[in-house]
């Protein structure tokens, strides 16, 4: 299967008059980051490709999928670049979107198409401390079951745990379950094929056991932001 990413992103690029170098910068990235992308030695994830597509202003599916059409204008050679620095203040300017994505709870399923999340992005969210930390995606807090340490509304920031034998008892998670998504903070089971989910509001929300082979995506909550 051809990669249009890889190609489309060397055209897209040069088309600004960057070079990687230049648009690794611009992307916190490094600059080897860049050429193993347009080289498809790898690829970048849903969040790099949604800030690429809002920074060349073209459209996911069309830079995933297709090849973009750049213009009846030659590329310029690469290395040619002469006005690199004015190329990179005038990309500033233009009010690029970065950020962290917001997606609703339901977007995170594991049977969900991970191109068709870009469609369910509700918002983007600046916030450094969060990208330092490492966070992928934003959700928001439905409902009370985690009150009052978590109110509906509140924006929680996530990071994907890859295995789930590494859980922080006690910590809060969001989970993608065969039963559907959950935000409960878990603590050890009976035995070690399940989880004890609990709820901040356990009045109203008891305790229950989760078997961890049910568990299709497990992702542990860095920060949150609320509104007073």
């Amino acid at each position: 299967m051809k990669n249009f990413i890889a190609e489309n992103l060397r055209k897209l690029r040069l088309k600004k008059g960057l070079n990687q170098a230049d648009l690794a910068d611009l992307f916190g990235k490094k600059h080897n980051t860049i050429g193993n992308w347009e080289n498809g030695r790898a690829k970048p994830d849903i969040d790099d490709l949604t800030k690429l597509c809002n920074f060349f202003a073209v459209k996911l599916d069309a830079f995933v999928f297709e090849e973009v059409d750049v213009g009846k204008n030659e590329e310029p050679e690469e290395g040619s670049e002469e006005n690199s620095e004015q190329n990179i203040d005038m990309v500033r300017e233009e009010g690029v979107k970065f950020g962290i994505p917001l997606y609703p709870l339901e977007a995170i399923a594991a049977d969900k198409n991970i191109f068709n999340m870009e469609h369910d992005m509700e918002e983007l969210y600046l916030v450094p401390d969060f990208e330092k930390a490492g966070v992928e995606f934003m959700l928001r807090v439905k409902g009370s079951a985690m009150y009052p340490k978590y109110n509906s509304g509140d924006v929680i920031g996530v990071r994907k745990i890859k295995d789930c034998n590494f859980i922080q008892w006690g910590h809060l998670y969001v989970l993608d379950t065969e039963q559907g998504t959950l935000i409960k903070r878990l603590f050890a089971g009976k035995s070690k094929d399940v989880v004890i989910c609990h709820s901040d509001n356990i009045q109203d929300y008891p305790r229950f056991e989760i078997a961890i082979s049910s568990i299709r995506n497990l992702y542990i909550s860095i920060g949150v932001i609320r509104l007073e």
